[in-house]
């Protein structure tokens, strides 16, 4: 990686697209400006090593997180779909850099707002307290992982990536609609999934974002599908296996189990085994440090983040 931009032509598109973006962005508060901050980094360390659709997609990403929930949404919904479009017509290569920028940025985003942050911490507050709610959030979480494994093993990483990326953008449009438009039918779909009094779409969004972000930087198919199956479909089955079957309390977290940090463990270890035949022998390694690393998470940390974070790290040392 070199710290340079590869002609003067994208130079100036950078910087043409952070004025724009402070001027969309309208920073007025310490928080705001964070987000401007840390997002000019990351849109800054991604140009450097790929095209301007990269970088610009992780400032629409903020932009479109922030105006979640108002008609401005749509202005940016249709810019980064533009954005995407175009890295896909220009430079399909670059797909790796378009996903951690658009996962990196929506942490960004949440992080930092105001709103949306309270928002995750609220979330966790109030995991556990309504059952038919978290079971079917949790349900929801365990078909979609199986659709987003069954894609990284029907088609191309390439194919998975844009069409997982696009089916998260869908998802938060149509709950963008539900809210902004008042359809009845639209809200009580996403509100039978949603904590009473959360800010709608949380929960997903810190799923997309730390998923996005082990499948931009790992590798590996075979230890891809275990980080994914360990991430989605182990924290819903230690979710829905927690609340109703707590088993035993955890010494040192109280508001979690043994027996959902077993239901996460047992089922991933079982797949990495038949995803990967015991081999690389420390595969088995991810779904218990994941599980391990879900049960000693406490607000305002949220396990979405932590769990996939902690995967990529243990991958660079092992991988």
């Amino acid at each position: 990686m070199y710290l340079t931009f590869p002609d003067l032509g994208s130079f100036i598109a950078f910087i043409a697209a952070i004025v724009l973006f402070w001027g969309a962005l309208n920073p007025r508060d310490q928080e705001a400006i964070m987000i401007f901050i840390f997002t000019s980094v990351l849109s800054f360390i991604i140009a450097i090593d790929s095209d301007i659709f990269a970088s610009v997609s992780a400032m629409l990403t903020v932009l479109l997180i922030n105006e979640t929930y108002t008609k401005r949404y749509y202005i940016f919904l249709s810019a980064i779909i533009l954005d995407i479009a175009g890295l896909a017509y220009f430079d399909l290569s670059q797909y790796t850099h378009l996903l951690l920028a658009v996962s990196v940025a929506a942490i960004i985003a949440v992080a930092f707002s105001k709103r949306l942050k309270s928002g995750v911490i609220e979330n966790e507050l109030k995991k556990g307290r309504h059952p038919d709610v978290e079971r079917n959030r949790d349900l929801f979480q365990l078909v979609a992982g199986i659709l987003v494994l069954t894609m990284l093993y029907s088609f191309s990483r390439e194919v998975s990536f844009f069409v997982i990326l696009l089916a998260g953008i869908g998802l938060l449009s149509l709950g963008n609609i539900a809210l902004t438009t008042g359809s009845d039918r639209l809200r009580g779909f996403f509100y039978s999934m949603e904590r009473p009094e959360v800010t709608l779409g949380i929960g997903p969004i810190m799923i997309a974002g730390g998923t996005l972000f082990a499948m931009a930087l790992i590798q590996s198919q075979s230890l891809l599908v275990v980080i994914v199956f360990t991430v989605i479909i182990g924290d819903a089955l230690a979710s829905l296996v927690g609340i109703r079957y707590p088993v035993k309390t955890l010494p040192y977290n109280r508001r979690k189990s043994v027996g959902g940090m077993l239901a996460m463990a047992i089922p991933s270890l079982m797949f990495a085994g038949l995803a990967t035949g015991f081999s690389p022998w420390y595969i088995l390694l991810f779904p218990i440090v994941g599980s391990i690393v879900e049960s000693v998470t406490v607000s305002p940390l949220d396990d979405n983040l932590t769990v996939p974070f902690s995967l990529v790290v243990l991958a660079a040392f092992l991988v």
